[in-house]
This record gives structure tokens, C-alpha cells and sequence, in this order.
């Protein structure tokens, strides 16, 4: 079977535009990083300590719970991870469409007088997310859940996988969200977007009456992914 891929000026081209993107970013986190001053640099620097000691708290401690890895409780909570990574990717998502696309590294209004590329505005906003309080508890919650489900066996290889569904779950929310940006600002977008967000609503509301969304859940592909942490808790 023949596969199709793109000319090499185009790859050449995309793989220019992301290192141009990259460099721009980085200049504008310097930029922004510059302009705090006294007590609010010492204020960001302790708030970034915070973050990082809660997250490593969030991954470690609920391993060393009674009854972890072992209990009917972690069997519990274990048989509800798949819906939880799941809702942590819905409410991410639906964080980031409210907000018009997520943070951004530089206002709309200053990027007149100095314009950046979206793939810019993009990468920009993909790395502002995990500042978002949403995000911050979601993610603290599914590490400690995730903790207490495996219990200290192989625990690393757990949060390794759990990382990395973090991070995976909010570039696919960043680009979900971008893209109802998008059609939001084309032709009749906030009709469409309205009518696509009622008619999610509606089906929502018919798998609950009609007792389906249990039998969703179980066919979720975070199935697959609890199978996998679970696997690397297992060492197997």
C-alpha cells in the first residue's frame, strides 16, 4: 500500500516554522519574566515552588495510604480512573474553549504592534494551561488517585504514564479548543458553535435518560490507558 507524505519543502517548511515558533516563544517568556520586578519575581519563584512540592506530594504521598495498591477502596478507585482522566480531558477542554482559546503569552491587543504566528500563539498557550487552577487540581487529583490505586510497587513507571496522559489530554484540549476558536470566528461561527454546543447537550441528556453512559465509559479508550498504568505498576 502507498503511502502519501508531504514534499520534502514541505516537511522542511513545518519543521522551520516550529523552530521559529520555539525561539519565539522563548524569547517572549523572557520577555515576560523581565518585567516582573522585587516582590513579584520572589512571588512567582515561590508560587513555582509551591507547584512543583504539591505535584511531587500529589504523585508520592497517597502511595504510602492504609490499604493502597491493595484495598477494596484502591480497587475502587481504580475501576474510576478511566472516567477521571476522561472528565480531566472534557472540563480541560471546555476550560480553554471558555476562555477563547487559553491564556496567551502576549494580548491580542499587543500583538498589533508586534505580531506573532499562531503556530506561536499556540505553543504560547499550550504551556500557559497547566496555570490554570482547573487544571492544577485536576492534575494533583489524578496523580494522588492514581498513587493510591497502584500503591508503591514500580510507582514511577505509574506516574510516568499518568505525565504523560497530562500532557497529551491538554494538547488535545489546546487544539479541540483552537479549532472551535476558529470556526467561532469564521462565517455564522457563533451560530454554529452555539448549535454544535446544544446539540451536545441534547445528546448528553438522552444518554442519561436512557442509561447509556455507563456502557460509553466502559468502551473509553482511557480504558486502555488504566490497562497500561496498571501494566507499569505490575512491572509486566
Amino acid at each position: 500500500m502507498t503511502t502519501i507524505s508531504a514534499p520534502p519543502s514541505t516537511r522542511a517548511g513545518l519543521f522551520a516554522e516550529a523552530r521559529r515558533s520555539v525561539r519565539d516563544v522563548r524569547s517572549l517568556m523572557t520577555f515576560r519574566v523581565a518585567g516582573l520586578r522585587g516582590r513579584s519575581r520572589r512571588g512567582a519563584k515561590i508560587a513555582i515552588a509551591i507547584f512543583v512540592l504539591l505535584t511531587v506530594a500529589s504523585a508520592i504521598i497517597p502511595a504510602f495510604g492504609v490499604g493502597a495498591g491493595t484495598s477494596s477502596r484502591a480497587l475502587d478507585i481504580a475501576v474510576l480512573l478511566p472516567t477521571a482522566y476522561l472528565a480531566f480531558l472534557a472540563t480541560v477542554t471546555l476550560s480553554i474553549v471558555g476562555a477563547g482559546g487559553g491564556r496567551e503569552l502576549l494580548p491580542r491587543d499587543e500583538g498589533v504592534g508586534f505580531p506573532i504566528s499562531p503556530t506561536t500563539d499556540h505553543l504560547g498557550a499550550l504551556l500557559l494551561a497547566p496555570l490554570n487552577i482547573a487544571w492544577m487540581i485536576q492534575a494533583w487529583a489524578l496523580l494522588g488517585f492514581s498513587a493510591f490505586a497502584a500503591g508503591l510497587t514500580n510507582l514511577w513507571a505509574t506516574q510516568i504514564l499518568v505525565l504523560a496522559w497530562l500532557i497529551a489530554a491538554t494538547a488535545l484540549a489546546q487544539a479541540l479548543a483552537w479549532g472551535v476558536e476558529w470556526i467561532r470566528r469564521g462565517p455564522y461561527g457563533v451560530l454554529i458553535v452555539r448549535t454544535l454546543g446544544i446539540t451536545l447537550g441534547v445528546v448528553a441528556g438522552i444518554l442519561v435518560a436512557t442509561h447509556q453512559v455507563t456502557g460509553l465509559l466502559d468502551h473509553s479508550p482511557t480504558v486502555a490507558l488504566v490497562t497500561a498504568v496498571f501494566a507499569g505498576h505490575d512491572g509486566t
